[in-house]
Formats: structure tokens, C-alpha cells, sequence
């Protein structure tokens, strides 16, 4: 039967600073009760075709001096990663490799299994999910065509600006020409939009098809036809 917790304090499994997870080469050496010495040892592992950086790397460790001259050494350490130290178990062929291999193992899954969620966490969650479906749902909605309401306002501004070039409705040129502005009005207004109507104007748009349409005059030839409408005597 393995024991976890006796295991998980002979063999700490320790986060770098970019999340992954790694052994002391000492640890496991010790755990494992090999007769050969650390170096020894290590050398041996390392001919299975470890590769340094990638599968370990090496590590300065300060231990105590227990040869009778007191003080503190200085060691090499290899942090190991939980493929190598699992390898490396499973090369003892011993029991005790058998159980350090299965509580590598358990350490991997427990890491990757999700960590439940306090209470704090879920509505933190649920927020920001409303809030994308919200800002979602408001990106949707400014593709939609403008509202009658709209259409109606862009409609009473063109006409009114019509009017205005026209020289007011008591003018010839609005008897005569009205038609004409009023649809080349409309045929620029859509032709700078790039839609079929003016009905079809994204709500997005809105407030820019308002300022166009106030900016708007006919052209120089349509303008020269209302002068000249507007220099006749009304013959009537």
C-alpha cells in the first residue's frame, strides 16, 4: 500500500518560478535508499539520456558539515522534472522505486485536476461572463439596421437640408427640382455608406450619417439648374 504522506515528506515536489514542478536529485537518491554514493549514482541515471536544461537542471544546495569539522558545504543538486524522477523510479526495478514512481503520479494529477472555486471566485466568474455577453450582445446590436425612429430623423434632416439648397419650398426650384435633389441626395448618402438604402444604415453609423447629411449639397451642375430655376419669373 503506498503511503503518500510518509513518501511526500522524504520527496517534497517543489513549483520554479514558471509553474513546473520538480525533485531534488538528493531527495529522491535518499528515499530511494541507493547503496552507491550521490555522484555515483547520478552518474549512472544521467547515461539513460537526461538532457541538462531540459529534463534537469543543477542547482547549488548548502548542507551541514557533518564530518566533524562543523560548518556549513557546499553541493550540486539536480532538480529533477516529474518525467525524469518518474523514469528514474522505474529504472531501480525496487519497491521503493515502485512507490515513488506512483506518487509521481498522483502529485501530476492532483496538479492538473481544477482547484474548486470559492464562492468569491464564482461570482468574479459569472461577472465577467455577463459582461462579454453584454458587450457581445451591444457589438450585435450596432450591426443591426437603424430603427423606424432613426430613419425617420435621417429622412425629415435630408429633406429639410434639400430644402434649404432648393431655396425654401416657395421656390421655383423646389416646384421644379425637389426630385432631383432629393434623390441625389440620397444616392450619394448611400453611395458613401456603401448600403443599398439609406434604411439599411447600420446603427452604429448613425451619428455619422447625421453629420454627412448636414454637410451635404448638390452638385456643381444640379446647382447651376437651381440658380437658374430660381432667376425665372414665375410666369403665373
Amino acid at each position: 500500500m503506498l503511503n503518500r504522506t510518509n513518501i511526500n515528506n522524504l520527496i517534497p515536489v517543489n513549483k520554479t518560478e514558471d509553474g513546473n514542478q520538480v525533485v531534488s536529485g538528493r531527495d529522491l537518491h535518499d528515499f530511494l535508499a541507493v547503496k552507491a554514493d550521490f555522484p555515483t549514482w547520478l552518474k549512472r541515471m544521467l547515461k539513460y539520456g537526461f538532457t541538462k536544461d531540459v529534463d534537469f537542471i543543477v542547482i547549488p544546495k548548502i548542507v551541514e558539515d557533518d564530518t566533524g569539522f562543523g560548518g556549513h558545504r557546499k553541493l550540486k543538486d539536480y532538480a529533477m522534472t516529474l518525467d525524469m524522477a518518474k523514469e528514474i523510479a522505474m529504472i531501480q526495478r525496487t519497491e521503493k522505486g515502485k512507490q515513488a514512481r506512483q506518487y509521481f503520479i498522483e502529485v501530476e494529477k492532483q496538479y492538473r485536476r481544477p482547484k474548486p472555486m470559492t464562492a468569491t471566485e464564482q461570482l468574479l466568474l459569472a461577472t465577467q461572463s455577463i459582461g462579454e455577453i453584454d458587450e457581445r450582445v451591444t457589438k450585435l446590436e450596432d450591426t443591426f439596421p437603424i430603427s423606424n425612429a432613426q430613419q425617420q430623423e435621417l429622412n425629415q434632416l435630408e429633406h429639410a437640408v434639400a430644402i434649404k439648397h432648393l431655396g425654401g419650398m416657395d421656390s421655383n426650384a423646389y416646384l421644379k427640382l425637389k426630385g432631383k435633389v432629393f434623390s441625389q441626395g440620397w444616392r450619394a448618402f448611400n453611395r458613401h455608406f456603401h448600403i443599398p438604402r439609406y434604411c439599411e444604415l447600420p446603427k452604429l453609423e448613425f451619428e455619422n450619417g447625421k453629420k454627412y447629411l448636414q454637410m451635404w449639397a448638390p452638385d456643381t451642375d444640379l446647382r447651376i439648374e437651381i440658380q437658374e430655376a430660381n432667376g425665372q419669373t414665375n410666369m403665373f
